[in-house]
């Protein structure tokens, strides 16, 4: 069996559907729709499978700041917002240029439906999630433990997503005609672990999956109608390592960042390693498997990594890196150039060129990528 995830929608899809061939998922997907639009006709408002949770369970982020309730146990300082105890219920973020920071802390859903933590987009002040950081959290037994709807800029950092139906999804956002897809987020050095879904990136561009550990889901990944990067990542005992949606849907993904960087570790890859080398036509091993992995026809890691990557780092790893591709060069510098002299709430801001943290892009950002400038490779 198969499950698709994606509760921005009214058409809110639940996919119960094994098919082998592209013409087949032509004629499921076409059928599926058609009874699914008459369905709509009948009601303005579906949700399948997954219910909002009720008032009371949910805490919000307003677009003023404010937590509520005021008794929620999330401390504010500025643009951070702190977990001080485990929560039980949902967080909904209606606010954008904002830290959430679990410090160790656990969002249990306790196994109802619901999401751990998401973005409203709905509102009138808010279209899209941009620029927010959800890090250091423990998120279990959601329906979907993070989900960004309309994703701009966006970081999912080091945090332990386990046994939820769906782990982390990215996504466009469905409240604009057309919907804006999820575009540059980083999903970067978390567990994900145990969930139907681990990782899911749907109608998303210019996005990466780095460094996470994807262990023992039925479905470590989904990619679908998007074009990503995907490398440094661990794919470990999943049922389906991955499950990408290729040319009939769009998706053009790269698996990895050359050599001698390399791709992602695949616990079923059955190659070996006798060689080295861009071309790994030289003689000697190099911890690169000599032939690639492929995720589909369309879909390939050229640089499978023989062994497991190393435990994560707090990212970025190297300091000025700003685009997360294991290098700093002029690219890092035109990124910060693009937000200079931004501050925290300004449109141009952009939360991973604030390498200091100060809540104002300036030459002391510049500074710090100088340093580091022409640097290359990942710590581990």
């Amino acid at each position: 069996m198969r499950q698709s995830f994606y509760t921005g929608r009214a058409t809110f899809v639940f996919e119960k559907i094994y098919v082998k061939t592209f013409g087949k998922i032509r004629i499921a997907v076409i059928s599926f729709v058609a009874a699914f639009g008459a369905l709509l006709l009948l009601t303005s408002a579906i949700v399948v499978g997954m219910p909002k949770a009720r008032a009371s369970e949910i805490i919000y982020i307003r677009p003023d700041g404010s937590v509520d309730p005021p008794t929620a146990p999330i401390q504010r300082i500025g643009d951070l917002y702190i977990l001080t105890s485990n929560i039980s219920n949902s967080i909904v973020l209606q606010i954008e240029n904002v830290v959430i920071d679990g410090n160790g802390f656990t969002l249990n859903g306790g196994g109802r439906f619901g999401t751990g933590l998401s973005s409203d987009t709905t509102g009138p002040s808010i279209k899209g999630s941009h620029n927010i950081t959800v890090r250091n959290t423990e998120i279990v037994e959601y329906s979907i433990g993070i989900f960004l709807a309309g994703a701009f800029r966006c970081s999912i950092v080091n945090n332990s997503v386990m046994n939820n139906q769906c782990g982390v999804l990215v996504s466009d956002d469905p409240s604009l005609v057309p919907a804006a897809p999820a575009d540059g987020d980083i999903v970067i050095g978390n567990n994900v672990v145990g969930n139907e879904v681990g990782i899911y990136f749907w109608n998303s561009f210019n996005c990466s999956a780095v460094g996470n550990n994807v262990v023992n889901n039925s479905i470590g990944m989904r990619v679908l109608q998007s074009s990503i990067t995907i490398y440094h990542n661990n794919f470990i005992d999943n049922t389906n390592q991955t499950d990408v949606f290729g040319d009939f849907y769009g998706s053009r993904n790269t698996w990895s960042i050359g050599y001698p960087l390399g791709g992602n570790y695949w616990s079923n890859y059955i190659g070996s390693d006798l060689k080295s080398g861009p071309g790994q036509d030289r003689s000697g091993p190099d911890g690169i498997g000599d032939a690639p992995y492929y995720v589909d026809d369309l879909n390939i890691d050229h640089y499978p990594l023989m062994g497991s990557w190393g435990k994560w780092v707090s990212p970025p790893l190297l300091l000025g890196d700003v685009n997360g591709d294991g290098k700093i060069n002029i690219l890092d510098i035109w990124l910060i150039a693009k937000a200079y002299n931004s501050t925290v709430g300004n449109l141009r801001y952009n939360l991973g060129c604030d390498l200091n943290n100060d809540g104002f892009i300036n030459m002391t950002d510049l500074l710090l990528v100088a340093e580091n400038f022409r640097k290359t490779h990942w710590q581990t």
